[in-house]
């Protein structure tokens, strides 16, 4: 996330928060703060942490820390139910840390990168499996179409 959107993140922020005071200051740590998240995902954990009932008498507040936990937990859910388009990892556990890295990566975006998901696949030196019915079972799944080329 760049920092123009992560302004939008913080604009979201304050307008379900008109209490929050915000400056340039705030601006910069949430776009630093965002900045290896996804726009939409932003937006999306604004309006939940917003929607998380408060006590009677008590002030909602939507902090940074609390965007990025619900952040977090959208992606370790995709990478929870797309694990299975995984191919086995490799043996070596550096080369398995590597690989699990750049897996979690892949999985954890909005849009499956098919062709990331079959150089994942192809990086333990074993054949690739073709994912190609179980991303688009996916994608039916969760309404969006696989990302084709490089595009995340």
């Amino acid at each position: 996330m760049n920092r123009a959107e992560a302004l939008l993140v913080l604009r979201k922020a304050v307008a379900y928060c008109p209490a929050m005071r915000t400056n340039d200051d705030t601006a910069a740590a949430w776009a630093e703060a965002l900045a290896p998240y996804e726009l939409q995902d932003g937006l999306d954990a604004v309006a939940d942490v917003a929607a998380t009932p408060v006590q009677p008498g008590e002030q909602l507040w939507v902090t940074v820390q609390a965007v990025i936990w619900q952040i977090r937990r959208y992606r370790s859910a995709r990478i929870a139910e797309r694990e299975h388009l995984l191919d086995a990892p490799p043996a070596d556990p550096s080369a398995y840390l590597a690989w699990r890295r750049r897996a979690n990566a892949v999985l954890a975006a909005r849009r499956v990168d098919e062709h990331a998901l079959h150089a994942i696949a192809g990086s333990c030196g074993r054949s690739t499996v073709d994912h190609r019915a179980d991303l688009r079972a996916l994608s039916a799944h969760i309404g969006v179409a696989p990302a084709e080329g490089g595009a995340a």
